[in-house]
């Protein structure tokens, strides 16, 4: 991480790494980091800790000021809000400082709600700056004549405004925009689990086995950049950098794709996508799309299952929440538990319930729902048969068209039209997804990131595909 700190998509790529190994990766924060990354085991377990260097607009200077006043308080951290606007030079750590540091999280130990200190930073810095002219000057200040940390500490919480908390989106926004890449979190994290059942990862295009010219593919991802030019016929179109949990590819929609999926093009959208791998130049690849769906759409009107995992028996009031939250949203997404039982068994039980998972649904869904692991499955068609389109057959990589892999046929890609578009009718059908066909209901979903069995299979209910 330190020697790659200016590859992004590298940094993306070791952190899905550490993801992956089950180690946590914290944000900047004014109490814990260093300069650089270091390994941090304040939350009781080894995690990696981003250095206060990574936050744009914080520069070197800043950072040695901060740690100097750091490693003078008691304990040799800031107990307090009060005693950082006491302790750090203003005039060097100024508000546009502190406003980078508390986007990306790194007052989140002294206050964890960032909207509330973005919200009364004018009021915070001005305070700072008073003390220290009337400590310059020799006279007394609201501080002084507070005369505890417990009043100062209150004084400084009255300030701050009360405000609605950032949502998650806004947080990881807020966040991105100061470190260029997300940490605590990821727009694709509510789709995590389906990622490797509907798409490749942009890993895979760049240096995996789908990184040959002309390979057929599916991505999935979110909008990082994008810009839109004019061709020679004053039509527009549109370079895309396209950001999975692993990197991110270059993305081209010539004229007659992004008049139809133009409006899809926002910035942060969770976006699935097809197109053909293009070379440029001799190690740079990119991808011609052809087709744009959200996810959120895929999974609204394509989900047919959703399992929830739990470890002992829902408390009655989060049954009455989920079964309220599904009542709101009448569907054909059918509700499941993965229950683990005393003797070690997982079972899987039909609940009866189905609803319409869009995107207001599973927001009160997961909220309800917090720390409950939960995936999506899909019928045996498949999200990429849609309208006639699709990839490979067969187990393995469905969501490779066209290309050699796993143990499907390769179907027929059709003809392709001038600007890369590929009519409908191309491809053919998507692979081996979750949820299709009986299966006993201890077995975990083909491919889904969920519970493993454990113990003897039990023989309760049917998986409905």
């Amino acid at each position: 991480l330190s020697s790659d700190m200016d590859n992004t998509d590298k940094v993306v790529s070791f952190i899905a790494d550490c993801h992956d190994m089950g180690v946590p990766v914290l944000p900047p924060d004014i109490n814990h980091s260093g300069r650089d990354f270091t390994i941090d085991r304040s939350q009781g377990r080894a995690a990696v800790r981003f250095g206060l260097n990574a936050v744009k607009n914080v520069g070197a200077n800043a950072v040695g000021v901060i740690l100097a006043a750091r490693e003078a308080q008691p304990g040799r951290r800031f107990a307090e809000l009060a005693a950082f606007l006491k302790s750090v030079d203003l005039h060097r750590v100024n508000k546009r400082v502190i406003e980078a540091l508390v986007k990306c999280g790194g007052f989140d130990s002294l206050e964890p709600s960032r909207a509330r200190l973005l919200a009364g930073l004018d009021e915070l810095v001005a305070l700072g700056l008073s003390y220290r002219a009337s400590q310059t000057e020799g006279q007394a200040t609201l501080f002084d004549l507070l005369g505890s940390e417990e009043a100062a500490k209150a004084d400084l919480q009255v300030r701050l405004p009360e405000v609605a908390p950032f949502s998650f989106r806004q947080r990881l926004k807020i966040e991105k925009e100061v470190l260029g890449f997300y940490i605590t979190g990821h727009p694709l994290d509510r789709y995590r689990t389906e990622l490797a059942e509907i798409a490749l990862s942009t890993h895979d295009v760049r240096e995996g086995e789908a990184a040959g010219e002309g390979h057929e593919v599916t991505l999935a991802g979110v909008v990082a950049a994008l810009t839109v030019r004019l061709n020679q016929k004053a039509e527009k179109w549109a370079i895309v950098r396209l950001e999975d949990l692993r990197g991110s590819i270059e993305v081209l929609l010539y004229n007659r794709a992004y008049a139809q999926f133009g409006p899809l093009l926002q910035l942060d959208e969770p976006l699935l996508v097809r197109g053909t791998v293009r070379a440029r130049g001799e190690q740079e690849l990119n991808v011609v799309a052809d087709q744009v769906t959200s996810l959120s759409q895929v999974r609204t009107e394509q989900a047919r299952r959703l399992v929830l995992g739990v470890e002992g028996p829902l408390a009655e009031d989060a049954l009455r929440k989920l079964n309220g939250v599904l009542a709101k949203a009448p569907g054909e997404c059918r509700v499941a538990f993965d229950v683990r039982t005393a003797n070690g068994w997982r079972v899987e039980i039909d609940s009866g319930l189905s609803f319409r998972p869009d995107e207001p649904a599973m927001e009160e869904l997961e909220d309800v729902l917090r720390q409950v692991p939960f995936r999506f499955e899909y019928a045996k068609e498949g999200l990429l048969a849609r309208d006639g389109a699709g990839g490979s057959s067969g187990s393995g990589n469905g969501h490779r068209n066209g290309s050699r892999g796993g143990n499907g046929n390769k179907a027929g890609n059709g003809a392709k039209s001038a600007n890369g578009t590929r009519p409908a009718g191309a491809g053919g059908s998507a692979g081996n997804s979750a949820g299709s066909g009986n299966r006993h209901a201890a077995a975990p979903a083909q491919g889904a990131a969920g519970p493993h069995t454990a113990g003897p299979r039990a023989g309760l209910g049917t998986a409905r595909g």
